[in-house]
């Protein structure tokens, strides 16, 4: 490079032409450009890009361009970022056959790259803007966790919301009591009544450019504590009280959280873990120490959320040690710990399938241990619920009743939708102890969508009696062999087949945890699948129950081969912006009988996990 007279950015200024050697540093949030000279480090940015420049350049562009350089003696300095003037914007350079002025940028690294030089600094200016203008628009919200994710009635908590595009957004949640400030990036203050219902509840988030959610946000009777993450050694436990109810997270591959509380002797304490029903992926593990450092109990390994309950034999300190049963760690590891007084509740746990067995037509019966052998069964009538427990080592229970031949029975078993790693088998036999048929698993119908979890290791049928005259049903885990006892728990249906259906909604056409986002005269679809049992096979037609104020929500007929289809949900164009609940139906006939039954509604958590969820949350934006 020719020398001249000094520029007042340290390059020479008698020739058009100048060697650089520098960085050049664009900011993608706003697609603003920076260099600084080679050597020093690239200033931090919240998405940058950095490439490295070799050439040659004339002066008033490059100085449009706010390039810094120093001298050989001052390299290892760091500079002040110098901004490009506000009043010289970056020009768009043009192609050298269509701009005569710009001069070709040539590599100097060898003789023959100089020789086939192209405008790749140009071109390189060009993409630079244009990413930048492309991530000025922000983008679609995902929602993959918040922490804490509780609240105790008529108090106040702050939670982080993690994930993309959470920037700005209003709060929505699906139970009333509930209000939310913004206070600064994905961070809100939540502030629950104190005539909230306690229990859990959707959060949803809507930003200008979609809907993310829901997560679940636990409202509870107890204080809430936020786990701290200095907690991983044995000598940093936590301390805690008891009764509390533990936020925790676990922030890196094999964490440790410890915790410590004073006990008394006698007293009885009821320890709950849970992470699946609150949308986390965590499969918790804990331990419980006493006073003198022995280990007392660990957590089953069989329950998605381990539940126990332990009398605490003396006076002093206990600490207890959770941790994730595979010592993995993602962006849904959260759980939440529960210590109590209060005794084994076992329908606290939700599972996260779409069939409930409260929801099942039976009478609840209890399974009798003393009449569960081959030879005494236990008698029931039709139609009968019942519920047992795996008590002993391979145990199996038996269950006796009357039917008819041609009679359609329907036999349905409950163990692994309960929240429990357990594989059922149920084997009906008849009075002449000859083994008739094994039920199968449940398995997913035919073009259902995938992303909807309706095949189990449950198993159930629609049986046809073979012939007048008593069977026998026997139940039994194979699991068995190694995992029994009192919390082995199982619910089996027993009565006659009815042709039934159920319906299940879901948002269509997006991306998991994301919600029904529609702006003003636009048209969203929701995706509606019809699961037809009891040898029902006829069409369906799905509507919406109450007019949602400015959506117009087309009904939608299926016939009888079709399982899934879309509604049409379309926002009118002075449509009030804000949250809508969407409640549908689903209305058949069944032989005289007009039926109409609610759709259940889901949304896929994250890949591989779907949930129901309370409410069909719909956005409409401006």
């Amino acid at each position: 490079m020719r020398r001249g007279r000094s520029h007042p950015n340290g390059i020479s200024t008698d020739s058009p032409w100048a060697r650089v050697e520098g960085w050049l540093e664009f900011n993608l949030s706003t697609g603003q450009s920076r260099a600084t000279h080679m050597g020093n480090s690239l200033l931090s940015t919240q998405v940058g890009v950095r490439c490295r420049v070799i050439g040659v350049q004339t002066l008033p562009y490059l100085d449009s361009l706010a390039f810094h350089t120093t001298s050989t003696e001052n390299r290892t300095s760091r500079p002040p970022p110098i901004e490009p003037p506000a009043h010289r914007p970056l020009p768009t350079p043009l192609p050298r056959s269509l701009n005569p002025t710009m001069p070709t940028i040539a590599s100097l690294s060898t003789r023959r790259s100089r020789r086939r030089a192209t405008p790749w600094l140009g071109m390189l200016l060009i993409m630079a803007c244009r990413l930048g203008g492309q991530a000025a628009v922000s983008a679609e919200p995902e929602l993959k966790s918040i922490f804490p994710f509780g609240c105790q009635v008529g108090e106040s908590v702050e939670i982080t919301l993690t994930g993309t595009g959470l920037n700005q957004g209003v709060l929505y949640f699906s139970r009333d009591g509930i209000s939310a400030e913004h206070l600064e990036k994905g961070q809100f203050r939540v502030t629950v009544s104190a005539d909230a219902a306690v229990g859990d509840c959707d959060l949803w988030i809507a930003t200008a450019e979609g809907l993310a959610g829901p997560r679940r946000f636990r409202i509870s009777r107890d204080p809430v504590i936020a786990e701290q993450e200095d907690n991983d050694r044995s000598d940093d436990s936590q301390a805690v009280q008891i009764p509390s109810v533990i936020d925790g997270q676990l922030g890196k591959t094999a964490d440790l959280d410890w915790f410590e509380f004073d006990g008394k002797e006698g007293q009885r304490i009821t320890i709950t873990c849970r992470s699946r029903s609150l949308d986390g992926s965590v499969q918790p593990a804990f331990t419980l120490f006493g006073p003198r450092n022995r280990e007392l109990l660990h957590s089953s390994s069989h329950n998605y959320e381990p539940q126990v309950v332990y009398r605490l034999p003396a006076h002093g300190s206990y600490r207890l040690l959770m941790r994730e049963r595979a010592y993995r760690q993602n962006d849904y590891s959260i759980y939440r710990l529960e210590l109590t007084t209060d005794p084994l509740n076992r329908t606290a746990v939700e599972n996260t399938n779409l069939i409930r067995p409260d929801e099942l037509f039976g009478t609840i019966e209890i399974e009798d241990e003393r009449e569960q052998s081959r030879e005494s069964p236990q008698v029931i009538e039709l139609p009968c619920r019942v519920s047992g427990q795996f008590i002993e080592r391979n145990d199996v229970d038996w269950f006796r009743f009357q039917a008819k031949k041609g009679q359609m029975i329907h036999i349905e078993a409950f163990g692994e939708r309960l929240g429990q790693l357990m594989d059922l088998e149920a084997t009906i036999y008849d009075a002449a102890d000859k083994q008739v048929t094994t039920i199968a698993d449940i398995t997913a119908p035919k073009n259902a969508p995938p992303s909807m979890p309706l095949a189990s290791l449950d198993p159930s049928t629609d049986w046809k009696v073979p012939a007048d005259g008593e069977y026998s049903i026997a139940v039994r885990d194979l699991y068995s062999g190694s995992v029994f006892g009192t919390h082995r728990v199982y619910e089996l249906i027993v009565m006659l087949t009815q042709p039934a259906f159920f319906a299940v909604a879901m948002p269509d056409g997006i991306k998991h945890s994301r919600g029904v986002f529609i702006k003003r005269g636009e048209t969203s679809e929701i995706s509606v699948t019809v699961v037809r049992t009891g040898g029902f096979s006829g069409p369906v037609t799905v509507h919406e129950t109450e007019a949602a104020s400015g959506l117009t929500i087309e009904p939608c007929n299926l016939d009888d081969k079709e399982i899934t289809k879309a509604i049409k949900v379309t926002a009118a164009k002075d449509a009030v912006t804000g949250f809508r609940s969407l409640r549908l139906v689903v209305e058949t006939q069944i032989g005289s009988d007009t039926q109409t039954v609610p759709v259940w509604n889901a949304v896929q958590i994250r890949p591989g996990t779907t949930r129901r969820i309370e409410d069909l949350i719909i956005y409409v934006s401006e």
